[in-house]
């Protein structure tokens, strides 16, 4: 609440659906709506053993700001992560494609 650019950000998917780009498709639509209102800078906080997410901040440029024991806590400034978020979404996108043509006969 003391920056007004900045928002929260968390995501959570279910054991049974990670690894399946939902992770990444779930954030399309926080960062569509976070840049229409004036956010620039996601922030949050991630558990230091999720290793694929702590790959994927350090792809887009995430800065850590703080950690502890079991967490790292972020913040990405969504201009410089753009064209590796778009690039991660459409990954997402075509995963989730692919598995929602698996369910559908």
């Amino acid at each position: 609440k003391d920056d007004a650019h900045a928002a929260e950000i968390a995501v959570t998917v279910v054991d049974d659906m990670q690894h399946k780009g939902l992770g990444a498709l779930l954030l399309s639509p926080a960062v569509v709506a976070a840049c229409e209102r004036g956010i620039t800078r996601f922030r949050g906080e991630v558990l230091r053993e999720n290793a694929p997410v702590v790959a994927i901040l350090d792809e887009v440029g995430a800065r850590r700001t703080a950690s502890t024991d079991g967490t790292i806590v972020f913040e990405i400034q969504l201009e410089q992560a753009e064209p590796t978020l778009r690039r991660l979404l459409r990954m997402a996108a075509e995963q989730f494609a692919t598995f929602v043509r698996r369910l559908i006969p």
